[in-house]
């Protein structure tokens, strides 16, 4: 069983530390889950405890978030983070698996599928960045503390504080963003500390431009990998345009839209997710 507490296994790729959890029998086929901007393997606990009887799950925490290495300095593009996933699946000799990714890990799902298109055998992504573009709510509101964050790192232990203690701040950063319900989340989520933890301002900073900079548009037509795509309608966070274009352009793909639900299904809509992840999936 998978639990907020579970303890990581680390690879190093390229000199740098990746954090992941595992669930179910290695002999399983595999399924690997990229984590969104500011959250962390454990984002998908649920999901590896509902999978793993058929699947040996994988989830990992990306350069720059959880429990993996934070350099100041690294390189947080989508497809650098894409060759990450690929590094996690070589060393645990996984040749082929289906892929799945929520926002930005969406997007990271999308640039891996695009250049390592013989590793993916199916793709999911929920509530993905596609085309670079979040919501104006997402911009405006993390913009600040992220930019005081990168240059003054003080101010992003003040907003751990906050976000911990204060149910009025947490609605602010954190419920107005990813549920369209409030209080799905509650105060003492453990991905609240996650999201907020020490070392973490800088990583996310750049992560945050990484992301806004990398337009897969181009890329769609050429990823031909069968695909669903989950979003809510009520994303305020990438916004549901967003899916609907990878819908549009992607040659081979389900889209299942969420209404009303926000950014993210698997927490908010738990049964219509599964529902939808397992029916793709062939149970």
């Amino acid at each position: 069983m998978i639990t907020a507490q579970h303890p990581r296994q680390f690879v190093t790729i390229q000199g740098e530390k990746i954090g992941y959890l595992t669930a179910g029998n290695p002999a399983n086929p595999a399924l690997i889950f990229v984590h969104g901007w500011l959250s962390h393997a454990g984002f998908w606990r649920d999901s590896l405890n509902r999978f793993s009887d058929r699947f040996y799950c994988v989830a990992l925490d990306l350069l720059g978030f959880g429990m993996s290495d934070k350099p100041r300095d690294g390189d947080y593009s989508i497809l650098a983070q894409a060759q990450r996933v690929i590094g996690v699946a070589d060393a645990l000799n996984l040749k082929t698996f289906t892929l799945m990714g929520h926002s930005m890990g969406g997007q990271v799902a999308l640039m891996t599928a695009r250049h390592f298109p013989q590793r993916v055998s199916k793709l999911m992504i929920m509530g993905s960045v596609v085309d670079g573009k979040v919501t104006l709510y997402l911009k405006n509101v993390y913009r600040l503390p992220l930019w005081m964050g990168y240059y003054v790192p003080l101010t992003w232990a003040v907003s751990r504080l906050l976000m911990s203690r204060f149910r009025t701040y947490k609605h602010l950063f954190l419920d107005n963003a990813m549920t369209y319900r409030k209080d799905v989340i509650p105060l003492n989520s453990p991905d609240i500390p996650m999201a907020t933890q020490h070392g973490i301002e800088r990583p996310a900073y750049l992560a945050f431009w990484a992301l806004h900079a990398c337009d897969l548009t181009p890329d769609l037509p050429h990823i031909a990998t069968p695909t669903l795509i989950i979003v809510g309608e009520q994303d305020n966070t990438v916004p549901a345009s967003s899916s609907k274009l990878a819908h549009q352009c992607l040659p081979n793909n389900q889209l299942v839209l969420l209404d009303p639900c926000g950014h993210t299904p698997n927490v908010e809509e738990p049964e219509r997710y599964y529902a939808a992840v397992e029916k793709f999936l062939g149970y």
